[in-house]
């Protein structure tokens, strides 16, 4: 077997690049705005990490919960917490709520790439690792249905 040449691992590593930059793009043009409206299960995690940042208690006034009780169900603190920080450094916001969703986006590509070198590490010169990355970059639902990835109440 052929050692890749430094010039076709740069020529990858740009590849590799541009794939997660149109990733970034289509994921984060626009993230007030799109989708449409404010969900209400948005502003509740927006709220509950805006209390939590600010007096260290949710809506109940609980210290920092491991898992928070609505009028419907309990929920899990993954999703608040993760928002917390944003609303902490950037405020309250469509987009700081949304952020972490759409960063979690990206990495999924990093995520799917690094998966397919995995099941493709025999063959060195596969260039399926970066289909599965520009694939998961251009996937509709990563970016235009970016409020499913918040659970609904």
């Amino acid at each position: 077997m052929k050692k890749m040449t430094w010039g076709l691992r740069n020529k990858k590593l740009i590849f590799l690049i541009l794939i997660l930059l149109i990733g970034i793009a289509f994921r984060i043009t626009a993230l007030s705005d799109y989708p449409k409206g404010f969900y209400p299960q948005e502003a509740l995690l927006g709220y509950r990490a805006f209390l939590l940042s600010n007096l260290g208690k949710d809506e109940l006034n609980r210290v920092r919960p491991l898992l928070f009780v609505s009028s419907q169900d309990y929920q899990l603190p993954v999703s608040t917490y993760l928002i917390l920080p944003f609303v902490k450094i950037a405020g309250l916001s469509k987009f700081t709520v949304r952020l972490p969703f759409a960063i979690a986006g990206v990495l999924s590509i990093v995520g799917i790439f690094l998966l397919g070198k995995i099941l493709f590490k025999n063959d060195e010169h596969s260039n399926l690792p970066y289909l599965l990355a520009f694939l998961m970059a251009i996937n509709p639902w990563g970016f235009f249905f970016r409020g499913l990835l918040i659970p609904k109440a």
